[in-house]
C-alpha cells in the first residue's frame, strides 16, 4: 500500500520538464488521504499520459488562437468519503472510501460527440503519424485493473478535467501494493546493456526510459528515425555501438521501418525490437530480416522490460524465443 501523494511528487520534476517553462503546473494535495493498492509504476504510466494530452490540447488551442504557448495544468489529489459519495448518487461508484486523483486543463476542451469514444484504442483525433490513440485505452485500463473509475468531463473554450477514483485499501501494514495481475518473471538476463529508444509519443518514450533504466539499462532516446540514425551513427564514429534499437513503427519524418532498413546498412547485427499497435504479421510483411523482434502497443512497464530482457539474451545466445 502507498499514498497517492508520494507517486505525484516523485514525478512532478519531470512533469515540469515535460510540459515546459511557458505553462503552470500546480500541484495540490489533501491531507490524510487514505492508501491506495495498485501498482505505483502504472499509475505513473497514468499519470504522464494525462499529463502529455493536457499538454498537447493547450498547445494546439494556442496555436488555434494564433498566440504563444501558456496553460494551467492542475494536477491534485483529494480525499472522498464515503459519505461524498453516497451524495455524488453515482450509479457507477460503490458507496466507500477513495482517494482521488485529479488532472485538469486549460485547453479547448473535448467536443460532447466524441467525449464518448475517447477510451476506445486507436481513436485518435491528431493528424496521422502523431499518436496511436493508445494512450487513453492504456489509462482506462491500468485504472480498472486497479479496481478504480475514471470519468471525463469537458467543456469547451474552457478545458478539460480527468478524475480517477482509487479504493482506500483498509488491509493490514506492509501487505503487498500491487492489485491486479502478477507482475510478469523477466527473462534470466542480468547483463545490463545500453539501448537506443526511438519513439515519437512522449508518454510512451518518458515511461519506457524511466521502466528500462529501473531495470539497470542504460538508455539513449530519440524522437524519430532520422533522429535514431543518427545517434547509431555517431555510435558507430566511437567505435562502441548500442545493444539493442527499440523503435515504434508509425514516426514522421523517417518511420521505424525506413530506419531499420537504414540501419541493416551500417550495422548488420545490430537487433531492432518494434512497438505497435499494429499487427506483427503486417508489420513482418513489410519488413522481416534477422534480429528483428516485436511486442505489441500497449504494453506493461514489466513486459517492455521483460520483452528486452529476453531479446538481450538470445543475442547474447543464452537462450531462443
Amino acid at each position: 500500500m502507498f499514498q497517492l501523494p508520494d507517486i505525484v511528487t516523485e514525478i512532478t520534476q519531470m512533469l515540469r520538464r515535460l510540459i515546459g517553462e511557458s505553462m503552470q503546473l500546480v500541484v495540490t494535495h489533501d491531507r490524510d488521504l487514505g492508501p491506495v493498492r495498485a501498482d505505483p509504476t502504472q499509475l505513473e504510466q497514468v499519470i504522464v499520459n494525462l499529463v502529455v494530452n493536457a499538454r498537447d490540447a493547450m498547445l494546439e488551442y494556442n496555436l488555434r488562437a494564433g498566440r504563444d504557448a501558456k496553460g494551467r495544468l492542475s494536477l491534485a489529489t483529494r480525499r472522498v468519503s464515503a459519505a461524498d459519495v453516497r451524495a455524488m448518487r453515482s450509479e457507477i461508484i460503490p458507496i466507500a472510501d477513495y482517494t482521488a486523483l485529479i488532472v485538469e486543463d486549460t485547453g479547448a476542451g473535448i467536443p460532447p460527440e466524441i467525449l464518448g469514444k475517447i477510451w476506445e484504442p486507436f481513436f485518435t483525433t491528431k493528424e496521422q503519424g502523431k499518436g496511436t490513440g493508445l494512450g487513453l485505452s492504456t489509462v482506462y485500463g491500468i485504472v480498472k485493473q486497479s479496481g478504480g473509475f475514471i470519468f471525463a468531463d469537458s467543456e469547451l473554450g474552457k478545458g478539460t478535467k480527468f478524475t480517477i477514483y482509487l479504493p482506500v485499501h483498509h488491509g493490514a501494514p506492509g501487505e503487498s501494493a500491487i492489485l491486479g495481475k502478477p507482475r510478469e518473471e523477466a527473462a534470466s538476463w542480468a547483463g545490463g546493456g545500453e539501448l537506443l529508444l526511438v519513439e515519437d509519443e512522449d508518454s510512451v518514450r518518458l515511461v519506457a526510459e524511466r521502466a528500462l533504466t529501473r531495470a539497470g539499462y542504460s538508455v539513449t532516446t530519440a524522437s524519430d528515425g532520422d533522429d535514431g540514425l543518427g545517434k547509431v551513427r555517431g555510435r558507430l564514429d566511437s567505435g562502441h555501438m548500442f545493444d539493442l534499437v527499440l523503435s515504434d513503427v508509425v514516426m514522421p519524418t523517417m518511420d521505424g521501418p525506413a530506419m531499420a532498413r537504414a540501419l541493416r546498412q551500417i550495422a548488420p547485427g545490430l537487433p531492432v525490437l518494434f512497438m505497435s499497435g499494429y499487427a506483427e504479421e503486417q508489420l513482418r510483411r513489410e519488413i522481416d530480416f534477422e534480429n528483428m523482434y516485436f511486442i505489441p502497443k500497449p504494453f506493461s512497464v514489466q513486459q517492455i522490460s521483460s520483452k528486452v530482457a529476453e531479446v538481450l539474451a538470445v543475442s547474447a545466445g543464452e537462450k531462443k524465443l
